[in-house]
């Protein structure tokens, strides 16, 4: 009888003699450095293995960064303030944002890896230390930034000279004459 060859994008899975364990990978290449990276799940039995496998698979194809699993919440917002930020972003903006960030995010979650980092954690820190205006600060950091469309048009006149007339001193509001 021929042996089942699994598909190329399956994975292989084996028997590790060392650790008695059943042992899956999944390759996803070479790394712009030319490394292959193929990360493994193991299991006691085969079919663990094989389920771990699959879920592996599933975070790849739903675009999981695997390659990550040591990155943490700080490495990220590291990363973020040095290159994610819009270039025509002001210098006022970049420090404050850095400064919200460093001051009242990093402390809190900067130790969590991502792949565990869940939402309790971010219902905790704002629960556990910051005010209300400090939260307001912190979420407008995380919110995108604003389209910058310009308004040209007869609204955005109408806004430009819609201001109220200049009165003469004494004169009341509800009659024009006087």
């Amino acid at each position: 009888m021929p042996r089942i060859r699994r598909d190329r994008s399956d994975g292989t899975l084996y028997f590790d003699d060392r650790t008695q364990r059943w042992v899956g990978q999944l390759d996803l290449g070479r790394d712009y450095t030319g490394k292959r990276h193929r990360p493994k799940v193991t299991g006691r039995s085969l079919a663990e293995a094989r389920v771990k496998l699959l879920e592996l698979r599933a975070k790849h194809e739903a675009g999981v960064d695997l390659s990550s699993r040591s990155w943490k919440f700080a490495d990220l917002t590291a990363a973020w303030l040095e290159r994610a930020l819009p270039a025509d972003l002001s210098e006022n903006a970049r420090s404050h944002y850095e400064r919200m960030l460093t001051l009242h995010v990093v402390p809190f979650l900067g130790d969590i890896k991502l792949l565990e980092l869940k939402s309790d954690h971010v219902e905790a820190m704002l629960e556990q230390n910051l005010a209300a205006s400090s939260m307001r600060l912190a979420w407008r950091v995380w919110a995108p930034p604003p389209q910058r469309t310009a308004v040209v048009g007869p609204d955005h006149r109408r806004h430009a000279f819609a201001k109220s007339p200049k009165r003469r001193p004494g004169a009341s509001r509800n009659n024009p004459d006087g």
